[in-house]
């Protein structure tokens, strides 16, 4: 039987991939990518710049970064200085509480992208980053075919 929305779902994600690279080989016209957010704080825009000359990131991951980052400057009312390892965990963890474990990790990374940049500029202490909380991805974790859970050593 064929899962629909899970077909759908990848393909929401393969199209867009597909038609960014399409637009690097030269194949359909780059569009230009809008400039969603910037306003919403100066550091996002010298961000995305930094991301795009210095990462070379492509639109796609900036859209990730676009949807994420102004929610967390938010919710420091844009004061990045107010920036500490409890409001970025709080953040982190209350968004996951919304999200796949893929989207969360998605998101985490582009706070601690965003984090990088700051150490980076000397905009926050080093180290900040760590205090964003990783994501478990266990793909394999049941127990190995040779082993079934009433064998004992």
């Amino acid at each position: 039987m064929l899962n629909h929305g899970k077909s759908i779902h990848h393909a929401r994600w393969a199209v867009p991939q597909f038609l960014e690279h399409l637009r690097e080989v030269g194949v359909v016209a780059a569009a230009d990518i809008k400039e969603t957010n910037q306003d919403h704080c100066p550091e996002l825009a010298a961000f995305r710049h930094w991301m795009l000359q210095h990462r070379g990131v492509t639109g796609l991951s900036l859209k990730v970064y676009n949807r994420v980052l102004p929610a967390l400057l938010d919710t420091v009312n844009n004061d990045i200085d107010r920036l500490n390892a409890r409001t970025l965990r709080d953040f982190v963890l209350q968004r996951a509480k919304h999200l796949s474990r893929g989207s969360t990790s998605n998101e985490a990374h582009a706070v601690r992208m965003f984090l990088r940049y700051l150490i980076a500029e000397g905009k926050s202490p080093p180290g900040l980053d760590a205090a964003i909380p990783t994501t478990a991805n266990w793909q394999l974790s049941a127990l190995p075919r040779y082993l079934s859970s009433g064998s004992r050593p």
